[in-house]
């Protein structure tokens, strides 16, 4: 079977009987090994192969006529953008534009090659982009890091480079089939901090493929959204408040995404899921929890009941909004 529903680059697979880790390529579909019928377990995905979507730059497209959809660049540099593949206009620093998508189906496509657009730990002066009515993102958000070669970029430079971007958006929506694409593999201090805080008309996060993380690169990235599923958080090694409050108040979530690092350090789980009030789920595989704040808070006002599933032989877990809610089912995972 398709463990994951689509055929995947590169995933690792748990051996039931044992701590072996296998790659398997893509297009391998099958729940046991070809050795001896052994169970495997999934507990990594990475990005789909070639996404065809890295080539489309990020992209608004108007739900209901007459939608304005307002970029503030904050910029050093120009940001760029062209309205149904008609001729390119010009956004200069400091400068907020308005611009008018007169029909439903009408898409403005936005392109730069600016380092970053935020400004540190404050959103309030960083680029923003905002929408009068309801309007489906989608796109390579490199596009405005690098706009000719922004389909196989994959890094970022400066810190706080998307800070705040759709910061209480509430008007962005999903388009089914139309991914939004955050690729960045090489993260900076703070990159994504509250990039999408408050878009509540959100409930499908972006893949984030980073495995080696920045100090506050998710910080409330995802906080007051309506996300029904978590992406997937596939890094191993962590960095200092690098989840704090990422998924703080989502309401709809149930299920945690599968947290595989061993070791915590200062505030990386910090309010993590927070106000999550259906969370019911998490697998947590830390065995070192001593760095600072790392758990403050992570699991307040989560589901009464719930599973959380451990590390086998991990022992030490306090009881309590920072470690186990109090009445959840504890499992090893094996």
């Amino acid at each position: 079977m398709n463990l994951f529903g689509q055929a995947c680059k590169f995933v690792n697979f748990k051996n039931s009987k044992g701590d072996q880790f296998y790659g398997i390529n893509r297009g391998t579909q099958y729940g046991t090994s070809p050795d001896n019928g052994i169970t495997y377990k999934p507990y990594k995905r990475f990005l789909p192969a070639a996404d065809p979507m890295l080539s489309v730059p990020l992209t608004l497209e108007a739900m209901e006529a007459g939608a304005v959809v307002t970029f503030t660049n904050k910029a050093a540099g120009l940001v760029t953008y062209k309205v149904n593949d008609g001729a390119i206009q010009t956004i200069t620093s400091n400068t907020a534009y308005e611009i008018t998508l007169a029909n439903i189906g009408d898409k403005v496509e936005f392109f730069g090659d600016n380092a970053t657009y935020g400004v540190i730990a404050d959103y309030e002066k960083s680029s923003r982009i905002s929408c009068s009515l309801d309007c489906y993102v989608y796109g390579n958000i490199m596009s405005l890091i690098n706009s000719d070669d922004f389909a196989s970029a994959d890094t970022l430079s400066e810190g706080w480079t998307f800070n705040g971007l759709f910061y209480d958006n509430t008007k962005i929506k999903n388009k089914t089939g139309y991914n939004l694409l955050l690729p960045a593999t090489t993260l900076t201090n703070g990159c994504y901090d509250l990039m999408f805080c408050g878009c509540t008309g959100l409930t499908t996060a972006p893949e984030l493929p980073a495995t080696t993380l920045a100090s506050n690169c998710y910080n409330w990235m995802f906080a007051r959204c309506a996300l029904i599923e978590a992406p997937v958080l596939p890094a191993t090694t962590l960095a200092i408040g690098c989840y704090a409050g990422m998924f703080r108040d989502c309401t709809s979530l149930t299920t945690a995404p599968y947290l595989p690092a061993t070791i915590l350090v200062s505030g990386c789980y910090n309010s993590m899921f927070k106000g999550c009030t259906n969370l019911n789920s998490i697998t947590c595989l830390a065995t070192s929890i001593s760095g600072n704040n790392c758990l403050a808070w992570w699991l307040g006002d989560v589901a009464v009941n719930g599973t959380f599933t451990k590390a086998a032989g991990m022992s030490n877990w306090p009881t309590g909004v920072s470690g186990i809610p109090e009445g959840w089912t504890v499992q090893d995972y094996a």
